[in-house]
């Protein structure tokens, strides 16, 4: 992020949190859901677990430490986040000010919501796995093209690539850049409803998209078959006129991303309170619009908000101990996090599987089974 400097860098602790549990739900916005024990309502798709959790313990060892050019274990990625959860967490602090009926936010206030937002969606557990399942099918690929006499489809089957934790690492603070520079141009809204029943999830951040959130290409409709009739016509031709025959691959998320197409971008920070980016709008000058919402509206809203965060969240969903209609919520069973179009064999039905393996890999250690 390029609020912290030179200085910032040279001066932090690098190895202070190496070891520790690292939240990738910021503590701030769990304990906004916890009792007054710190207890929340949690449920697990990974071991289909749920139960009463305290905050402190929702962290995971080491996520966000990496292996540095000198060797040694790192974590200052996880200490640059806790400064920019501190701003996220001091701007909104002010926007939930009762006492203020007018928030403006200042330009820099207005970056360091956008930041804190922006890289809620790049550091998740799920990002970092799609990013697994990415270079898995990467790998299952070029080793089917290159390889094809040494190793077959089912041996592909049978093999996972699986890229170092660094690379996730790496990728989760110019993608925030890129996210916040794209929420910079929208409005801000703050929403409060009559009853506390917004969910939390280790995907925090949901968009409400119009019509299909899959931009599909042309290609993407073109058949097996008929791609291998197209070689088979370009094989056929004379060598000086035999056109370069190319297979266009569309990998996406099943979770819809595209900030830039979204009618409006959503984040609960309370079981009654949710942050809304709204579309875009040229003449927007900081002041943030408070609206409190009752009744059947209030509930259709947080129906439609819960839905996507208990959809599309990895593993962890959290809920207020006190809150019935969450516990009594069957826990979701676990989908395909991507697909493709374009591609075949071992590669993609890996990609479009439900993962075998729900949790993403930690400091390049070996995952262990799941079991079925």
């Amino acid at each position: 992020m390029r609020v912290l400097d030179e200085e910032w860098f040279r001066t932090v602790d690098r190895f202070g949190k190496v070891g520790s549990r690292h939240h990738v739900i910021p503590r701030f916005l769990l304990q906004k859901w916890a009792d007054s024990n710190g207890q929340v309502w949690v449920k697990s798709k990974h071991d289909r677990a749920e139960g009463r959790r305290n905050t402190r313990d929702l962290g995971i060892k080491d996520f966000y430490t990496f292996l540095a050019t000198d060797g040694q274990l790192d974590s200052t990625v996880e200490e640059m986040l806790s400064v920019i959860e501190k701003r996220g967490a001091d701007v909104l602090k002010r926007l939930n000010n009762p006492y203020f009926a007018d928030v403006i936010l200042s330009h820099e206030e207005f970056i360091h919501l956008c930041e804190f937002v922006a890289i809620q969606v790049t550091r998740s557990p799920r990002r970092r796995r799609e990013h697994e399942l990415l270079a898995d099918w990467y790998g299952k690929t070029v080793a089917a093209g290159t390889t094809p006499d040494r190793i077959t489809e089912d041996d592909l089957r049978g093999i996972e690539f699986s890229p170092h934790q660094n690379e996730h690492i790496g990728l989760m603070i110019p993608m925030a850049d890129e996210l916040a520079r794209q929420l910079l141009g929208r409005p801000v809204y703050l929403v409060s409803i009559d009853r506390p029943i917004f969910l939390l999830g280790d995907e925090a951040v949901v968009l409400n998209t119009s019509g299909d959130a899959i931009h599909h290409q042309p290609e993407c409709a073109v058949t097996e078959e008929e791609f291998k009739h197209k070689l088979e016509r370009a094989v056929r031709k004379k060598r000086r006129r035999r056109p370069e025959i190319r297979r266009i691959t569309h990998l996406y998320t099943t979770q819809p991303r595209d900030i830039r197409s979204a009618v409006e971008i959503a984040m609960p920070i309370s079981p009654r309170t949710v942050l809304l980016f709204g579309s875009e709008a040229e003449d927007w000058e900081g002041r943030v619009v408070r609206e409190r919402i009752h009744g059947p509206d209030a509930g259709e809203l947080a129906a439609a908000i819960n839905e996507r965060i208990v959809e599309y969240s990895l593993d962890v969903i959290v809920g207020r101990v006190e809150d019935e209609s969450f516990r009594e919520l069957p826990i979701p069973e676990r989908a395909p996090l991507m697909a493709v179009c374009g591609s075949g064999g071992a590669a993609q039905d890996a990609v479009m599987s439900v993962p075998r393996r729900l949790r993403p890999n930690r400091l390049n250690r070996e995952a262990r089974p799941v079991e079925s």
